[in-house]
């Protein structure tokens, strides 16, 4: 099975990872589990950083990939595609990505 983490899951997991929800911690560290990650995600957390928004922002930025590969997780680029099927959500959105 495949899970696509969110940029707080993501942050969750490399940061924090007792504050991640019970029900995702095993699925996170079972590495027989496909993670799934936005290039979005760096975006958010740079953009965050940037805003001083995210304490100890620098040495996620300047680690994220190494930081992704330790996880396990898989790349999902953004396609021109994808931007364009934004205004078709049928969910609330909860942040800028």
């Amino acid at each position: 099975m495949a899970y696509f983490l969110d940029t707080l899951t993501l942050l969750r997991a490399l940061t924090e990872p007792e504050h991640l929800e019970p029900r995702a911690r095993p699925k996170i560290a079972d590495v027989q589990e496909t993670l799934l990650v936005s290039s979005a995600c760096a975006w958010e957390i740079t953009t965050k950083a940037r805003l001083g928004r995210l304490p100890g922002a620098d040495a996620l930025v300047a680690g994220y990939r190494a930081h992704l590969d330790h996880l396990g997780v898989k790349r999902l680029p953004i396609a021109e595609d994808h931007a364009l099927l934004v205004d078709n959500r049928d969910w609330p959105p909860s942040g800028p990505f």
